[in-house]
């Protein structure tokens, strides 16, 4: 599938900006309903237009700017890292007297005559003393019980809350797609949105989306996971849509096209 040239996509997308969608050519619209890539470049495009991009080169500057600080603030640690190591050695080395190492070989004689002497004595007291018996012990009871651990157990529970807490990781896209419409009035084009931008609901359980659209109007809902693949896509009534939520929890974004392959609305749902 061929993709739209980025002067079809700035075209769509300021088409979208200025609510003459409709005067887009038929095959470019066919092609944005039947592939996500181009419509969510076109959506983004056009979020652009709105917002203004005047915040990205400032940000880009900015980070710019920082990179070049830390890297000589590193630049000088490291240098001063240097110096106090080499200064520690220089006092270490200095406070070291030549007749140190003789007073500790004397220290050494004293203790071993001494460690000998002892020995001696020792072994004199022993002999006039009877030998204890030693009751007999069985085997293993010097031993002591190892703990059992649970480090599988708790491994697989790490494992597991990864795997859920990636499940509600945003998607940057889409995140920025549906920001666009909250917190808004959506009421355009012939539709309006009755349900709340986010909406929670228990896995299993039934969801109700309620919304209002023209009669004349043909609606698309498609459903999509926080790492952008299509979960569900069906013809939907112009006053709404119920579904039971049979699917992994997680985040998810939903969309709602009519006929004329226009995005009239994108919201999440989080199922628990």
């Amino acid at each position: 599938m061929k993709h739209l040239t980025e002067e079809q996509i700035a075209q769509y997308a300021e088409a979208l900006s200025e609510g003459t969608s409709q005067n887009i050519d038929t095959s470019l619209r066919e092609h944005v309903k039947e592939c996500d890539l181009c419509a969510d470049e076109v959506a983004t495009v056009s979020a652009m237009l709105d917002e203004g991009v005047s915040s990205g080169a400032s940000d880009t500057r900015v980070r710019s700017i920082n990179r070049k600080v830390s890297f000589w603030v590193s630049v000088a640690a490291g240098l001063v890292l240097l110096v106090g190591v080499g200064a520690y050695f220089v006092y270490f080395q200095s406070t070291q007297q030549p007749g140190t190492p003789l007073v500790a070989e004397n220290q050494q004689e004293k203790t071993g005559d001494s460690m000998d002497q002892k020995t001696d004595v020792d072994e004199g007291s022993a002999g006039d003393q009877p030998e204890e018996p030693v009751a007999d012990t069985p085997e293993g009871d010097s031993k002591q019980l190892e703990a059992p651990t649970d480090k599988p157990n708790q491994q697989q529970a790490t494992i597991q809350d990864n795997q859920l807490a990636e499940a509600y990781r945003p998607s940057a896209r889409l995140e920025q797609l549906s920001a666009r419409y909250n917190g808004v009035s959506m009421r355009s084009d012939g539709f309006e949105m009755r349900s709340k931008h986010i909406l929670s609901t228990k896995a299993n359980d039934t969801l109700n989306i309620s919304w209002i659209a023209d009669q004349s109007q043909k609606l698309t809902f498609s459903l999509y996971d926080n790492k952008e693949q299509l979960v569900a896509e069906e013809e939907v009534p112009v006053k709404g849509y119920s579904f039971v939520a049979d699917y992994e929890k997680g985040l998810y974004y939903y969309k709602v096209i009519n006929q004329d392959y226009d995005l009239l609305y994108c919201g999440k749902i989080i199922i628990e």
